[in-house]
């Protein structure tokens, strides 16, 4: 007994001991001291079980199983996740493990609060439980906000806080009280930020603020919001200011002990016109200043700062002057790159090693540049006003890097150190290099490109690996070339005068790229004599040569071959000889080559990848392209004699046929074999292609395929599929259609399953004089009864070019949208609206007047439809073969005559021959897309004008043949044609007549282009002689409804019109004509 109460004492000893030892440096008083002992001591008994666990069924295994994965011995954070069903006691678990180890940390807290809590009072509830953690053992009230942070923690026990960081990444906005920061006496660390990369603060202070800690070392607060700190603020204690893209425009009034500040960065504070005095920060090493557009100079101080090292103030556009001369021996980087006001540049110590003085409109450079013995990289970039360089620049044994390109007022450069690495001239206007370029044995780079005066190929040292030459004028290179046996890469594009490529040129062996694009005079590639492994990349655009380097099989290496727009090139029939040795090309461009057949031994480029055909006179393509097992790009742009295309390779990632107007058939069918991968066809302007019938089956089956590879490797990239092709109906098989943009669906409990593939997207577009880039951004809007919505989207890729589109095409696309699938939130929502956006590749809308989504569907799509659209495909198929072979007979009747036209001249002539033509007009509606030639005066758009010879109005005048193609979307109304004459003449006399082509009086729905044709004898026109004086008229075409009302623009449209004066010749030209069919 007497044993265990000595041990008691000892082990109360040794507590009391143990608190002393932490607290005695307070100075507290014995009775707070004991009190606090007391609270220890308490707080170490209420954590303690009175009994123990054994014999308690079911929980002792299950708690040492958890303990073991607690490591509580070890020093790292440990976090261990207990996930079973629902009250099987794993709260329970927890909350006694927890009660049993929590005496052994200095402070615990249990946070108790459900998924109904934290959507009553927001996710704040993690700050007010991590703040319980930090600063009050006790009970902890909040305001449920998140500025209330900072409330509450000005009323807590703040003395000991030291530092405070936080992340408003993703904090919308946060606005704090002017004493937020009053009660934080100790704070030593403040750090206010956005981790998102571009993303500005979005803390504000509407009082301002009274005050901050002076005992601050650390503050760091991007975007303040304020013009300048607290008045009262005393910062002789900080050693770090960062208040990047802030507000402030003074930091301070008045001189301050800034004897401890080692770090200033102001960068991107546009606000800030000029700096306090830095006299006093005689330990100050780096200066940002970067991008302060308003500071208009310096203080003169900065020039006694002995340990600055960094100064940087690019992007200082207002940048008058700086002091005349920067004496700190540390410095080592002077940055002044985009400073276009200043004129002058500081003299410097000798140990500055960069020197960056790009777009500054400096005039001359100092002479002590030659003195700085320790610089290594001097950037004097599109120094437009720079004249000359100095002469002592040799002296710079240390400098590796000169930058003069783009200054456009040097005319000769001095000679340079030895040691010289990389020197860019591209720009200036010098007419040729110092005699001693070639004694630059360092020297690897050297680019020429621009300066045109340049005549003679540089005698440049052997050690050269890059040179570019570009836009000079010479004519040739010489045999010696070969000396350069480092050379790698060869640049002489646009030369306009280069005719000579030398054999030897074969003999670099370390030649990787050779660079001749735009050399308008090259005629002739040198013979290939041998091997050469390391060329990879030829370029040969816009030049005149008439075959392919030969024997092209000794270029073992060559990955990417570049003869676009080689307009000499006729044939590339010398493929069939070397075809097995190119086992590393992945590109090949033969854009505008004029090639009339493309050889079947193309299929053989197994490692092809990218193959542009584009612009060429081709008919067909051989069968063996679908042999490319690895082609992922095919361009086929303006292929105007292309009629069919046969099966597809099966990894195709982008085909585009744009404006391949005799495309009319694609081979594709259920057996094909296809690698599920994203995907992207454009066919626009093809508007011989049977709509959409043939490239459904293929994109469904590359999609299913894609989707399942999404679910089954990690490192499948997410992305949106489509295609375009030329259409103004969607697809009956989307389940869900409407007219304009937006388009709903009310969603199943449980759509997002395990055999969800994604969404099914279209969109109709009506394109008007269109020649932009373009994307669609579909927008989901996802929301349930209860008022949950959410927001995803996707892009469907368009075109980067500019495209010239003047009809409607259908978009069709398919996103996998994984995310609705992996994240069980979006089974809560019943019902989803999917806007479509049309937007140029910099994401900027598109104007309507260009292009406007007139109807859209969607459709989500499951595993066990697939086949179900397939069989739909297949009957489309089917359906538009019959249909087509039917017009292509009955079009082969019209000796060289469109069915539009032979029914345009039949009714005319048929008007003309009734006995009443002369009671109104006569008109008749077909559809169509096409004016009929037959109009002697055409144009786009809903105006038409023609000029009218002298006495035009004479007896023989029988009337106006008119037409109007007008496109409808969402069409359902009644409708007329007003056509308005508008006479003129050159003395500014005018006349105005109307007449209207009669539609129909019921509502009718149309959502496809029709052609409008009439016939109007304009008896007024021969009555009255004043018209015979008008020597032109326009005709405007504006459908109505049979009330008179102007239609909207978005339901239908005048896209083309035309019109024909007849007279009595006409008539009985028809009537040949007529009789000839």
């Amino acid at each position: 007994m007497w044993c265990y109460n000595v041990w008691q004492l000892e082990s109360v000893t040794q507590v009391v001991l143990f608190d002393i030892s932490v607290r005695l440096h307070v100075g507290r008083p014995e009775s707070r001291l004991v009190e606090q002992i007391v609270l220890h001591i308490l707080k170490k008994l209420n954590y303690a079980s009175s009994s123990d666990l054994k014999g308690l069924v079911g929980m002792d295994s299950r708690m040492k199983q958890i303990e073991a994965l607690l490591c509580t011995q070890l020093p790292e954070v440990c976090f261990v996740g207990i996930w079973g069903m629902g009250g099987t006691g794993k709260t329970t678990i927890a909350g006694e493990i927890f009660n049993k180890i929590a005496g052994e940390y200095e402070d615990s807290y249990t946070p108790k609060f459900s998924l109904s809590y934290a959507m009553q009072y927001g996710c704040t509830c993690k700050f007010k439980i991590l703040l319980k953690l930090c600063f009050s053992f006790t009970g902890f009230q909040g305001t449920g906000k998140v500025e209330g942070i900072f409330l509450d923690v000005s009323k807590l026990r703040t003395e000991n806080v030291e530092g405070m960081f936080l992340n408003v990444s993703e904090i919308r906005e946060i606005e704090l009280s002017s004493t937020a920061f009053a009660r934080l006496y100790n704070l030593r660390l403040l750090k206010i930020y956005n981790s998102v990369a571009g993303d500005k603060c979005t803390v504000h202070l509407p009082s301002g603020l009274e005050s901050l800690s002076h005992e601050l070392r650390y503050l760091h607060w991007d975007g303040y919001p304020l013009t300048s700190l607290p008045c009262n603020f005393r910062p002789q204690n900080l050693v770090e200011l960062n208040l990047s893209s802030s507000k402030v425009k003074q930091l301070w009034r008045g001189d301050q002990n800034l004897v401890n500040l080692k770090d200033v960065n102001l960068s991107n504070c546009e606000h800030i016109t000029s700096l306090p005095d830095l006299s006093k920060a005689r330990n100050l090493e780096r200066l940002n200043l970067q991008y302060c557009t308003s500071l208009v100079k310096v203080p003169s101080s900065i020039e006694h700062l002995d340990k600055l090292n960094d100064l940087d103030l690019r992007g200082c556009t207002s940048l008058i002057n700086l002091p005349n001369r920067i004496n700190s021996r540390c410095l080592k980087s002077l940055n002044l790159f985009g400073c276009s006001n200043l004129k002058k540049c500081p003299e410097t110590a000798r140990k500055l090693t960069y020197l960056n003085l790009n777009e500054t409109a400096v005039e001359e450079l100092p002479q002590s540049i030659g003195e700085q013995s320790g610089l290594v990289a001097l950037n004097l970039k599109n120094c437009k006003l720079l004249v000359n360089i100095p002469e002592n620049i040799y002296l710079l044994k240390s400098l590796l890097i000169v930058d003069i390109s783009g200054c456009s007022s040097i005319s000769r450069v001095p000679d340079f150190s030895r040691n010289i690495r990389y020197l860019y001239l591209n720009g200036t206007a010098i007419e040729e290099l110092p005699s001693s370029i070639g004694d630059l044995r360092e020297l690897i780079y050297l680019d020429l490109s621009g300066c045109s005066s340049i005549t003679e190929f540089p005698m440049v040292s052997n050690n050269i690996k890059e040179l570019y030459l570009d836009g000079t004028a010479i004519r040739e290179i010489p045999s010696s070339i070969e000396c350069l046996c480092e050379l790698a890469e060869l640049h002489l594009q646009n030369c306009k005068q280069f005719e000579i490529l030398p054999s030897s040129i074969c003999k670099l062996r370390k030649l990787q790229r050779l660079n001749l694009s735009g050399c308008l005079q090259f005629r002739d590639f040198p013979e290939v004599l041998e091997p050469m492994y390391c060329l990879r990349y030829l370029y040969l655009e816009q030049t005149r040569i008439t075959e392919l380097p030969s024997p092209i099989g000794n270029l073992k290496g060559l990955a990417c071959l570049e003869v676009g727009n080689c307009k000499y090139l006729n044939d590339i029939e010398c493929f069939v000889d070397f075809t097995v040795y190119l086992y590393c090309l992945r590109k090949l461009n033969l854009d505008g080559c004029h090639i009339s057949v493309v050889p079947n031994s193309l299929g053989f480029l197994s490692s092809l990848e990218v193959l542009d055909l584009s612009g060429n006179n081709f008919s067909t393509i051989p069968l063996s392209i679908n042999q490319l097992l690895e082609l992922q790009y095919l361009g086929l742009r303006n292929c105007k004699r292309l009629q069919s295309l046969p099966e597809l390779p099966p990894r195709l990632l982008k085909l585009d046929a744009d404006n391949c107007e005799s495309l009319n058939y694609l081979e594709s069918s259920s057996s094909t074999v296809v690698k599920g991968n994203i995907f992207e066809f454009i066919f626009t302007n093809c508007l011989s292609l049977c709509r959409i019938n043939q490239i459904m089956p293929y994109s469904l089956m590359k999609f299913r395929l894609y989707t399942k590879r999404l679910h089954q490797l990690p490192d499948v990239p997410e992305g949106a599929c489509s295609f375009f092709l030329p259409g103004g109906v969607s697809p009956q098989w989307l389940s869900h259609q409407s007219w304009g943009s937006t388009i709903t669906c009310q969603l199943s409990s449980h759509w997002a399953n395990n055999k969800f593939l994604g969404f099914s997207l279209c969109a109709v577009i009506a394109f008007h004089s269109f020649g932009h880039s373009l994307q669609v951004k579909c927008t989901y809007h996802f929301s349930n009864e209860h008022g949950d919505n959410h927001d995803l989207y996707c892009y469907l890729h368009g075109w980067y070019d500019e495209k010239h589109i003047d009809s409607d095409h259908i978009l069709m696309g398919f996103d996998p949208c994984l995310v609705a699938k992996d994240d069980c939130m979006f089974s809560e929502y019943s019902e989803v609206s999917v806007e479509f956006q049309l937007e140029d590749m910099n994401g900027n809308l598109l104007p309507l007047d260009l292009c406007q989504v007139h109807e859209c569907g969607v459709r989500l799509l499951y595993e066990d439809e697939i086949h179900c659209i397939d069989y739909y495909c297949d009957a489309l198929e089917a359906m538009f073969q019959g249909k087509r072979a039917w017009f292509q007979g009955k079009r082969a009747r019209f000796q060289g005559m469109s069915w539009e036209d032979y029914s345009v001249i039949r009714r005319t002539y048929e008007f003309l021959e009734e006995p009443d033509v002369s009671k109104g007009v006569s008109s008749f509606c077909l559809c169509g897309d096409v004016t009929p030639e037959w109009f002697s005066h055409q144009s786009w758009g809903s105006t038409v004008t023609c000029q009218l010879s002298s006495h035009w109005a004479n007896s023989e005048f029988l009337g106006f043949s008119l037409c109007a193609i007008i496109a409808f979307y969402y069409f359902k109304h009644s409708l007329q044609v007003k056509c308005t004459y508008h006479f003129r003449n050159k003395h500014g006399d005018s006349h105005d007549l109307y007449c209207y082509l009669h539609g129909w009086n019921d509502e009718r729905r149309i959502c496809s282009e029709h052609i409008f044709v009439g016939f109007d004898p304009c008896l007024v026109v021969k009555e009255n002689d004043i018209f015979s004086k008008y020597n032109e008229v326009s005709i405007e075409f504006q459908p109505e409804d049979m009330n008179g009302i102007l239609l909207a623009l978005d339901i239908c449209l005048v896209r083309k019109c035309g019109v024909r004066l007849l007279d009595a010749k006409d008539k009985h030209g028809l009537e040949t004509r007529l009789q000839a069919q």
